[in-house]
């Protein structure tokens, strides 16, 4: 079964498995087909290695057992020591920077900042089972240089931030481990909230509507006056996380003007008290309807964690200076009343409240 050498740990800023360190595997629940692995220093959960043919999840713990390793210790005197199985080790926090690897889909995170150093949402990226997993490893540490090293160090050894972020902020963030792209906050759902600003408050988590430039670089300077001119994506509307925690970082201001792209949410109200009310949202922009009946269904987007696109299709986009390719890449024009498909639909929407 593959497992991380030390040395490749090193390139991933997680800790080495001391020569003096035990291993013992936890006991699954009935229907877990992956395997446990603990290595323990004393009475001390130190790491916790997760895996099957197509899964790998590594990170660090400090968590004390009973002298037999059998029970697994309360953080606190109020608690009791419950049994060392995989359910609940798996409880407990990773202190500090973890890689996992599911289904294509690679993520290597700080835990105490919440704050990604790197991962594939936005490459097409096919990895295939645990042994490509392995090959896609071998690749990242011989690519893997003295300066790569010293930044995951830096990075692996930052504390949480709470980052204040505001409407018309320029950010950057990764695309690939030496790729950037650049974006902007349109929309800040969660201060209307907080404002008590009438809008269609149905989306989960603390919502922001953001863009991203036609922008692929390997550049960390690109200034305000270069993105300036630069076509945008549609926007999306994504958590705040990444902002709020400083994972994308933002480096200047561009004032909101009276010509921002927004989603636009169509439907009925999703009230139990309202269920006759039919409500539009694009932008600030929020009216709703009585009694009137619904046109089109399935126009209410949802929150996501990461933007809205995928590398090749913002290649294609900055190559043809169209957003043709993101509208044509799968599923994105569905359920948008602002692709060329639905722009019958949406006018149908607009001429309904009157707009």
């Amino acid at each position: 079964m593959f497992s991380l050498t030390n040395e490749q740990r090193r390139c991933f800023a997680l800790k080495p498995i001391s020569s003096t360190s035990s291993c013992v595997e936890a006991k699954p629940s009935p229907h877990d087909d992956r395997r446990t692995l603990l290595y323990l220093d004393g009475d001390t959960v130190v790491k916790c290695i997760t895996l099957n043919d197509n899964f790998y999840n590594e990170y660090e713990l400090c968590e004390k057992v009973t002298p037999d390793r059998k029970y697994l210790l309360p953080k606190t005197g109020k608690g009791k020591p419950v049994p060392l199985t995989a359910a609940n080790i798996q409880k407990r926090p990773s202190l500090g920077m973890t890689l996992v690897y599911s289904a294509d889909y690679i993520d290597l995170f700080n835990a105490k900042t919440d704050c990604a150093y790197y991962n594939n949402r936005y490459l097409n990226e096919k990895i295939g089972d645990i042994s490509g997993f392995a090959s896609w490893v071998e690749n990242w540490c011989s690519e893997t240089t003295d300066v790569d090293l010293d930044d995951l160090a830096r990075f692996a050894d930052e504390k949480r931030r709470h980052i204040s972020f505001h409407e018309g902020d320029v950010f950057r963030f990764k695309i690939s481990r030496r790729t950037y792209g650049y974006g902007r906050v349109l929309l800040d759902y969660n201060k209307m909230r907080k404002n008590k600003e009438p809008f269609w408050d149905i989306l989960m988590m603390k919502p922001v509507v953001c863009s991203v430039y036609h922008i692929l670089t390997d550049r960390t300077d690109v200034s305000k006056e270069e993105l300036k001119p630069l076509a945008s994506l549609p926007s999306t509307i994504i958590a705040d996380n990444a902002l709020y925690y400083g994972e994308f970082e933002i480096i200047d201001n561009l004032p909101i003007t009276d010509r921002e792209d927004y989603p636009v949410m169509y439907g009925n109200s999703r009230s139990a008290l309202r269920r006759h009310t039919l409500c539009y949202q694009c932008g600030k922009d929020y009216r709703t309807l009585e009694n009137e009946p619904e046109l089109f269904s399935g126009f209410v987007p949802g929150v996501s964690f990461g933007l809205n696109f995928k590398a090749d299709v913002l290649r294609r986009c900055i190559e043809e200076n169209s957003n043709d390719p993101y509208w044509a890449s799968p599923h994105t024009a569905d359920y948008d009343l602002r692709s060329p498909q639905n722009i019958a639909k949406l006018q149908k929407v607009r001429t309904q409240f009157g707009l």
